[in-house]
């Protein structure tokens, strides 16, 4: 009788011991799955979002330091990202590129600085390019981007 308590003491111990089913398994990959989908369709858009924040500041940050370059050189072509590092209005470290990688444009036109980002599609002169100042809104009712 003792030995039958042993024994069967040991084979309940042993089927606490076994692993995880399949069926668990899958369950727990397809819940992480859920969550991870979840989170990129929320996210994604946030960060394609801040990229195109970032692009408005820096570009906005570069039309004011291009008119500070401006009234110290009168009469002097329109500046470029190295000539403005080189008169140190600009850091080493700063990055002449948008968030998609496009170098940033400056155009003077006028007594204006205009200072364009290709955007998201890396092409100038489409609807997704960000300049600063902000365009106006063209005559389809198309909004600026600002």
């Amino acid at each position: 009788m003792i030995r039958r308590m042993k024994t069967s003491h040991r084979r309940r111990a042993r089927g606490r011991r076994r692993g995880v089913t399949l069926v668990e398994v899958l369950v727990v990959i397809a819940i992480m799955s859920i969550l991870t989908a979840v989170v990129a369709f929320a996210v994604v858009p946030m960060y394609r979002e801040s990229q195109k924040k970032t692009a408005r500041l820096s570009a906005a940050s570069l039309r004011r330091l291009a008119g500070t370059w401006k009234l110290n050189h009168s009469g002097e072509e329109c500046p470029d990202f190295a000539g403005l590092r080189k008169e140190k209005l600009i850091d080493q470290e700063s990055s002449a590129t948008d968030p998609w990688g496009s170098p940033y444009v400056i155009n003077c036109v006028d007594d204006d600085i205009v200072v364009v980002s290709a955007g998201p599609d890396k092409k100038t002169g489409t609807a997704d390019d960000i300049t600063a100042p902000g365009a106006a809104p063209t005559a389809k009712g198309d909004e600026a981007v600002r």
